[in-house]
Parts: C-alpha cells; sequence; structure tokens
C-alpha cells in the first residue's frame, strides 16, 4: 500500500506539472521561464525521474489504473484483518477453554489422591 500510494502520488505531481513542463519546452526563452517556474517544473522532473525507475521499460499507469489497484488492496485488506481479528478471537476462546479444562483436570487431579486415600482408609 505504501509503495502504490507513493507512485499514486508521483503521478499527480507528474500530471499536474506537466502542462507547465510543456510550456517551458515551447517558450521562446527557457532560462527565463525556468526560472519563473523552478519549483513546478522540479516536481515534473523528479516525478519522472521517480516513475521511471518503477516502470523502466513500460509507459506510466494511468492515475485511474493506479486508483483501481489502490482500490483492489483496500478491499483485499479489509477481508483480511476480518479474517484475523475471526482467529484471534476464535485463539481467545480456545485459550479460555484449554484454561478451563486445565482448571478442572487439575482441581479432579487433586482430589483424585485425597479420594483413593479416603478408599483405603475406609
Amino acid at each position: 500500500m505504501k509503495l502504490l500510494n507513493e507512485k499514486i502520488h508521483f503521478a499527480g505531481q507528474y500530471l499536474s506539472n506537466k502542462s507547465v513542463y510543456g510550456q517551458m519546452l515551447k517558450a521562446k526563452s527557457k532560462k527565463k521561464f525556468r526560472q519563473e517556474h523552478s519549483s513546478e517544473i522540479e516536481l515534473y522532473e523528479v516525478a519522472v525521474k521517480y516513475l521511471k525507475a518503477q516502470y523502466p521499460d513500460t509507459p506510466f499507469p494511468t492515475m485511474k489504473a493506479l486508483k483501481a489497484e489502490q482500490n483492489r488492496l483496500k478491499i483485499q485488506k479489509e477481508a483480511q484483518t476480518e479474517t484475523y481479528h475471526y482467529f484471534r478471537d476464535y485463539q481467545k476462546e480456545l485459550r479460555t477453554v484449554c484454561s478451563n479444562v486445565d482448571s478442572i483436570l487439575d482441581q479432579s487431579h487433586t482430589r483424585t489422591p485425597e479420594h483413593s486415600k479416603a478408599q483405603d482408609i475406609s
């Protein structure tokens, strides 16, 4: 999830600053335009570098595809969380049952010698 959230962040950063970068490429005075919009261009270049590192041989995924993957992972996480909670509660119940059984067996075990002594005396 964390990696996917990073990808979504940088894809959004890429898309939001893509037009400014395109304007710089078309500008007559690229140096002046770069100085005026240095922060947007820097964000764009950082996003491109990150996305190229993540997708070296494939085109960048669309925001729609990334959001769909995020939604799929959220659903999967919720299902796994429900399963975890079920088994955690089941384990607690089993521990309680085991504790109760141990308690009963220890009591009957301690009574057995006393009970057999009473029979020996009679």
